[in-house]
């Protein structure tokens, strides 16, 4: 604001002086510049000092949402370009903030599966074990129950093939 009111100042002066004016009449005109000098200025500052304000308060809002807290909201009623940027950046943290909420919900749907499919799959090498060890420490000797065990192994280890084979195509 300063430097291109100074260039008009001099400007005016040195045509005013190449003018011929009285001295009185250039003493006047610069007294007059310098008043416009001082009101651009004046106005200048009390309209930078607005908008900075209101830029502090996107700001602030955005340093917010950056640090995690997708729930803040800027509050701003200039009904200029400002307000439409921080409409901008409130549809930008809302749709922030329902994708990490899709994204909780998949975590947690996530350690649902996880929980169920390690249980499944623990179910029925518990049985195999526990089958195994009994023939291998001599508990079932009779071949009719170690035949029976055989065909509950197998079967169960079909079991667990599907299962492994259902997680694959998941």
């Amino acid at each position: 604001v300063l430097l291109p009111a100074a260039l008009v100042l001099v400007n005016v002066g040195f045509t005013a002086y190449l003018m011929f004016l009285s001295s009185h009449d250039l003493q006047l005109l610069v007294l007059l510049l310098l008043f416009s000098l001082g009101l651009a200025a004046f106005f200048a500052l009390a309209v930078s000092g607005w908008f900075h304000a209101r830029l502090d308060g996107v700001l602030q809002g955005v340093r917010q949402m950056g640090e995690g807290r997708l729930d803040t909201r800027i509050a701003m009623d200039s009904g200029d370009e400002l307000q439409d940027l921080a409409r901008a950046v409130n549809q930008m943290a809302a749709a922030l903030e329902e994708a990490a909420a899709r994204r909780r919900d998949m975590e947690e749907a996530r350690r649902q599966l996880i929980g169920a499919v390690s249980h499944a799959l623990r179910t029925p090498l518990a049985t195999m074990r526990a089958m195994i060890e009994s023939i291998n420490d001599g508990v079932v000797t009779d071949s009719e129950t170690v035949q029976r065990y055989h065909r509950s192994m197998q079967a169960e280890i079909a079991y667990l093939s599907r299962l492994i084979d259902d997680l694959f195509e998941l």
